[in-house]
């Protein structure tokens, strides 16, 4: 029971950013599908118990080069991701401003890059999000006395439940800060980005 409520606590502590990631992406996306809505939190749920057991098998060998480059990796990839979000929401708002006289302004424009759901984008939020999740496989090989395979699978049901969670307050959020929400959910992204990298620089 003690290293079942321990896994449970480290699935929740890494879900922490796939859940407040989730949050972005339901603001900044309104408009996507069931499939999609449903394909972030089962992309991030994978990764996240994916990491842990190539940490678990392969990591002591690599574990110090990851311990080494993962936070410079979270922040590149959320910060470019966030950054992109930012900027293509600004020009969207200012697309929009310009054409604000125009006789017919769609409602719904098919051309808003915030509205866009990206499998790339995903995956690259998905590795983003869990890359530290490796060295905790080792550290699960040392301390907990459970079978990966639950473990892991603690670790991926939790953080799909979180980041779903994450993205219906994303989208009930989201209704309220219209134009603005992309401004907002590259802001969030970004500052996981450095709230990983602080963290980890800290710990050195």
């Amino acid at each position: 029971m003690t290293d079942f409520l321990t896994v449970l606590l480290i699935a929740v502590g890494l879900s922490a950013d796939a859940f407040a990631v989730s949050i972005s992406n339901s603001m900044t996306k309104p408009n996507l599908n069931k499939i999609q809505f449903v394909a972030y939190p089962i992309c991030f749920g994978l990764f996240q118990g994916l990491m842990p057991l190539l940490g678990y098998f392969i990591g002591s060998a690599f574990s110090g080069f990851v311990e080494k480059v993962d936070h410079w990796i979270a922040l590149v990839l959320l910060a470019f991701i966030g950054g992109k979000m930012i900027f293509e929401s600004i020009t969207d708002i200012n697309k929009k401003r310009k054409s604000a006289d125009a006789i017919d302004v769609p409602t719904d424009n098919e051309g808003d890059t915030k509205k866009r759901f990206s499998v790339g984008e995903m995956l690259l939020q998905g590795i983003a999000t869990s890359i530290d999740a490796f060295v905790v496989g080792i550290t699960l090989a040392l301390t907990v006395n459970m079978n990966i395979f639950i473990s892991v699978s603690i670790i991926t049901f939790t953080t799909f439940i979180l980041s779903l969670l994450g993205m219906y307050l994303g989208k009930k959020v989201g209704k309220y800060l219209s134009d603005y929400s992309g401004i907002v959910g590259g802001i969030i992204l970004v500052g996981i980005g450095l709230k990983i990298f602080i963290e980890h620089i800290i710990a050195i």
